[in-house]
């Protein structure tokens, strides 16, 4: 493909500005290159048009790269509230409703009594 280079830039910024859920990893450049350069030797002008085609083509047959998610860390602090969490979530039922809400408390939930609702232990 003979596209001078300033076109090309012109072309690939405004297609990431379309498009900025692209990855651009060296993967799916390559294959977002190779399958632009066919479509325009079957005769399609260089164009946003035809990489935003050739994008969604690779993308619907599920060939392009995604990114890695990024791993999050929790604080110990953190762990212990979530283990803290799972254990009254796995013993709620051999707990009385005031129990449940002193645990609730101390986690920094408010539950709120209202309507004049009565605990089930009462």
């Amino acid at each position: 493909m003979n596209v001078p280079d300033h076109i090309q830039e012109s072309v690939a910024y405004e297609f990431k500005r379309l498009y900025p859920e692209f990855y651009d990893c060296p993967h799916n450049a390559k294959l977002l290159s190779e399958s632009v350069e066919k479509y325009t030797a079957a005769g399609r002008p260089f164009s946003v048009d035809t990489v935003a085609g050739a994008y969604h083509a690779l993308a619907a047959a599920g060939a392009l790269q995604e990114p890695e998610p990024d791993a999050v860390e929790l604080s110990h602090d953190e762990q212990a509230r979530q283990k803290y969490v799972a254990e009254l979530a796995n013993n709620v039922d051999a707990m009385t409703d005031s129990h449940l809400d002193r645990a609730l408390q101390q986690l920094g939930v408010w539950v709120p009594m209202t309507n004049g609702r009565m605990w089930r232990d009462s």
